[in-house]
């Protein structure tokens, strides 16, 4: 690879895979692009490496071709990127999501672009029962977040070819420390709740089945993505592992065994959550032979309470570690538009 562009490399995922690239290339290979709509929660010390890494301040909706053009492959983070947003920004989502994907991928094969990686989201299998669902097995996305998913993936597959493949890797649930930290992801709500409040508050009863991936393993499974060589033009990927996977409950209970006198509290009259799916992860396990060492779980809590010690985590629902927080603030600072536009940039 010559040069890389990395879409959304401000976001929470993005810093890790920075991280993971500036191992191996310089910074003169490596580029971001994102609309810095969350550097207020990037952590201090990371600044170092974002700013050794040339990033275009530009919304995703605004890409153009001359944006692409020297570019060998492009790995496109950049998404309104979870389910409350998604309900709270609807067309915003479909614009974002679905449509600049979509462009952004036409452009980049305009330019000469070789290798697209896509992230794509588990969230599409919505509500699966019965055995851990397969690339090839049916969806049900249940959320606008995943329906722009699917959408994407069905597109993007029409445009690939021997010149211009592409690889969308279905992550499950993203989790674990970052720079960039966010805590409306269920495990990082949970380790934070323990932390801040000493109880754990399940809303749902607590049943559905969730995969889990930390950002790091996002991360490595992106650079082996880029260096794969693939056999078939577009390829779709389930990546996570059975390892990571729980009931909510149990993963509520796994977190609290971490604290000492921490209580959990399940709403077991509530109606379950219809998110809850099973993943099969065996196709990414065959393509890269069992070599990524995925991060340990135990580890990967003990890391989080470690480096999150020096944040106040109290009220953290109403902080700007939630992700539609801040998307509220800056609209309400006209800042951005109702239409998540940048007014200006700094």
């Amino acid at each position: 690879m010559k040069k890389i562009l990395v879409t959304g490399n401000n976001g929470y995922v993005g810093p890790l895979v920075i991280n993971k690239l500036l191992e191996s290339y310089d910074n003169e290979q490596v580029f971001g692009l994102d609309n810095m709509y969350f550097n207020q929660t990037l952590d201090p010390k990371f600044f170092n490496n974002i700013d050794s890494v040339k990033t275009k301040k530009k919304d995703i909706r605004d890409i153009n071709e001359s944006d692409l053009i020297g570019f060998d492959c492009v790995i496109h983070l950049a998404a309104v990127s979870n389910d409350p947003m998604g309900k709270l920004f609807k067309k915003e989502t479909n614009e974002i999501n679905y449509l600049s994907t979509i462009k952004l991928a036409e452009l980049a094969q305009k330019a000469g672009v070789r290798k697209f990686i896509f992230a794509s989201s588990c969230s599409i299998y919505g509500s699966a029962t019965g055995s851990a669902k397969k690339e090839t097995d049916q969806i049900n996305p249940l959320t606008d977040y995943a329906t722009s998913k699917v959408m994407s993936e069905n597109e993007l597959s029409g445009l690939a070819s021997p010149s211009f493949q592409i690889m969308a890797l279905r992550f499950a649930t993203a989790c674990g420390y970052s720079p960039n930290l966010r805590l409306d992801l269920v495990l990082n709500d949970f380790i934070a709740s323990a932390i801040s409040d000493r109880k754990i508050t399940v809303l749902s009863d607590g049943s559905p089945w969730r995969p889990l991936i930390h950002v790091k393993d996002m991360a490595k499974s992106i650079y082996w993505a880029m260096h794969h060589e693939q056999n078939e033009n577009f390829i779709v990927l389930n990546v996570g592992s059975e390892e990571w996977t729980w009931q909510i409950r149990d993963l509520a209970y796994l977190v609290s065994g971490f604290f000492h006198e921490v209580d959990v509290s399940i709403n077991t009259s509530a109606f379950p959550d219809k998110r809850s799916y099973k993943v099969d992860f065996s196709k990414f396990n065959k393509l890269t032979d069992g070599k990524l060492d995925f991060e340990k779980f135990d580890s990967a809590v003990e890391e989080f309470i470690e480096k999150t010690k020096h944040i106040n985590l109290s009220s953290f629902r109403n902080s700007s570690y939630i992700r539609h927080n801040v998307l509220n603030e800056l609209i309400k600072n006209k800042l951005i538009t109702k239409e998540l536009k940048r007014v200006s940039y700094w």
